[in-house]
């Protein structure tokens, strides 16, 4: 995102720490409730400017099964890395937008005053299989980025001929 903007991306603040999934992570990841989860918090930034606060949680399961190399979140998305190593596309994922206002760990993090406005994008992403793989936490700045959605109506009615009449 912060490239297709022609800006260079980077990483302020990086950290892998591990926790067990509560309901809300158990839920969203399809997991038991004290499953032991990855979680990857980081500060990307756009041309050295903070810009976006994230933190992913991945199954410890899911991590083991790759060659994961923690190093390389710094500059390589978490996507490319388990699609690489797991053959997992990322095919879709299903998101929750809001105007909040900042925690205040992610106003320190994003340099921010404490009453900051951000995006919050909250996110499942899943498998080609309908498998949840990443669960994500994410505080964007409003002035950095333009975000559009695109929007797919409901599926066509198909209509016989004696609808017609």
């Amino acid at each position: 995102m912060i490239e297709s903007a022609e800006l260079k991306s980077g990483t302020s603040r990086f950290a892998i720490n591990k926790e067990t999934a509560d309901t809300e992570k158990a839920e969203q990841l399809r997991v038991d409730e004290g499953t032991p989860l990855i979680a990857v918090e980081r500060v990307r930034t756009a041309d050295g400017r903070p810009v976006v606060y994230s933190l992913d949680k991945l199954t410890e399961s899911l991590i083991q099964r790759v060659d994961f190399n923690s190093q390389a979140l710094l500059t390589e998305s978490i996507y490319n890395i388990l699609q690489r190593s797991l053959g997992n596309v990322i095919e879709y994922g299903v998101t929750r937008l809001l105007l909040v206002s900042a925690p205040r760990h992610v106003t320190e993090k994003l340099q921010l005053p404490l009453d900051a406005i951000t995006l919050s994008i909250v996110h499942t992403d899943y498998n080609a299989s309908d498998d949840p793989l990443i669960y994500s936490c994410e505080y964007h700045l409003l002035d950095a980025f333009d975000f559009m959605m695109w929007r797919r109506g409901p599926t066509r009615i198909h209509s016989s001929i004696n609808d017609v009449a």
